[in-house]
């Protein structure tokens, strides 16, 4: 058995041996006395009483949580099987009874802290990870909880630090001098071929000029035998 359950086991046995259930388990914090119940043996092939029962659990008796509790049932159970049709035990039964739900709720109990310690979560009664009566867990989850604090508030001041840094240096750009363009005069002329970025203007242009020769003058014959008529 490990610590923890070894710890959740005592708190049991504490409680089913506690002063608040005293009317009902004074019958069982001892072994039955014989000189009573003669017979009792007979019956009875394994007797058990809580008194026992917490002396096997702190001397390593038990291996596992289970084995504890199953030991507690059977406290009940030989009072159950001894006095079972016996009238004027009826008493002695309703205490038996009342003990076993006792039993039930206890390991229902340790059951359902023992499954939130191992997923890192804590029990009702407040021990977060450790089962320890001094309070070592709790003041281990609220060290724990600070220091989660802290580091999301070192987050948030190094973000609003990147933030305002980020703002400052698009200041610095908006105000940083952007070098004008030379752009040159835009030329007047509109001719078709300035459009493709000539840089030269049509007026700087020199367009040949062609040289266009005399037209030749041609004579026509005339069928009569006449001289030619000058075109």
């Amino acid at each position: 058995m490990n610590s923890q359950d070894l710890q959740l086991c005592r708190e049991a046995l504490k409680n089913l041996t506690s002063s608040e259930n005293s009317s009902k388990n004074y019958l069982f914090l001892k072994p039955v006395d014989l000189n009573f119940f003669p017979t009792y043996t007979q019956i009875v092939s394994r007797p058990m009483d809580l008194g026992t029962l917490g002396k096997n659990l702190e001397h390593g008796y038990y291996s596992s949580r289970e084995a504890f509790f199953s030991d507690a049932n059977v406290c009940f159970e030989n009072a159950l099987k001894f006095h079972a049709g016996k009238k004027e035990s009826g008493w002695i039964l309703n205490l038996a009874k009342y003990m076993m739900k006792l039993v039930r709720k206890e390991k229902k109990r340790a059951d359902s802290r023992a499954a939130k310690a191992l997923d890192g979560g804590s029990g009702r009664d407040g021990e977060q990870r450790s089962t320890s009566p001094t309070g070592g867990g709790e003041r281990k989850s609220k060290s724990e909880k600070k220091s989660k604090k802290l580091k999301l508030k070192l987050s948030s001041k190094k973000s609003s630090v990147d933030s305002s840094e980020g703002a400052a240096a698009g200041t610095s750009i908006s105000e940083a001098k952007v070098p004008k363009l030379k752009i040159g005069k835009k030329s007047s002329s509109k001719d078709p071929s300035d459009i493709g970025g000539s840089s030269h203007s049509a007026t700087e242009t020199k367009i040949p000029k062609l040289k266009l020769s005399k037209r030749p003058s041609s004579s026509i014959s005339d069928p009569k035998g006449n001289d030619g008529v000058e075109g």
